[in-house]
């Protein structure tokens, strides 16, 4: 379009019947769906905002990595699988910046077939030792609520939040820049991250679960937290929140 804007389209999608990326024992990519080197803007223009992006996986794990999402209505990377995955050294900007909706921003992942704000049954991984990992990314000038929205249930498996740059975002209330929502006998390990320079009413909010059957895990440590501020209008906020269910650790 001559004058482009954020909603010209609707997302590209991986289905279930899509081949998941694999990796070798080094972590390397060997085969399966991939997002490499392409810049998405515009899209997010088809549905929910809030459940869908302008790349939305539904069922599948592509391996994403050196992308760039930009200028979306919805979310930049709308990320919905059972199997563990990479999403790794993309830019998001500007995304969710002209429809503000109840959970929307840069990249949410989720398990495949759950109910967003209801919460699914806990997803058994079988293969021990498997790792997810979220990592080498920047986020800036979000809109909506989150710049990252993480609810992938699963047990077995350790789950890397690293690296990551999330900087110069303007979130207003009801908002949580960096949402973890943890459950399932897995570890999450949280390092290393630059979380600086944001308006939101919490820069990070920690949310572990944990019952008589699943311990949770999780590790919080290295990260920058530095000048975030909280919008008028909240009655509560701060750089980070933890709410740990017993069984469940938080260090």
């Amino acid at each position: 379009a001559a004058s482009p804007a954020a909603g010209d389209w609707g997302y590209i999608q991986f289905k279930d019947s899509s081949t998941n990326a694999t990796f070798d024992h080094n972590g390397a990519y060997q085969a399966g769906s991939i997002l490499e080197y392409v810049i998405v803007e515009y899209g997010g223009g088809i549905g929910n905002v809030a459940e869908n992006g302008a790349v939305w996986t539904y069922g599948a794990s592509p391996f994403i990595n050196y992308s760039t999402f930009r200028y979306n209505k919805s979310w930049g990377l709308y990320f919905e699988t059972d199997d563990v995955f990479k999403v790794t050294n993309n830019t998001f900007h500007h995304n969710s910046v002209t429809h503000p909706a109840l959970y929307d921003g840069a990249v949410a992942f989720k398990n495949y077939a759950c109910v967003f704000l209801s919460g699914c049954e806990y997803v058994v991984d079988t293969s021990e030792g498997s790792e997810i990992h979220v990592s080498g990314n920047t986020i800036t000038n979000t809109g909506g609520k989150n710049a990252i929205r993480y609810e992938v249930r699963k047990s077995g498996v350790t789950t890397y939040i690293t690296n990551n740059v999330i900087t110069g975002n303007l979130l207003l209330d009801d908002t949580l820049l960096v949402f973890i929502n943890a459950i399932g006998d897995s570890d999450y390990v949280i390092s290393n991250n630059n979380i600086s320079n944001n308006t939101t009413e919490y820069a990070v909010n920690l949310y572990a679960n944990a019952d008589s059957t699943y311990d949770t895990n999780m590790t919080f440590s290295n990260n920058l937290l530095k000048d975030n501020s909280v919008p008028a209008g909240p009655d509560e906020g701060g750089a980070i929140g933890i709410h740990a269910h017993e069984g469940a650790t938080v260090t």
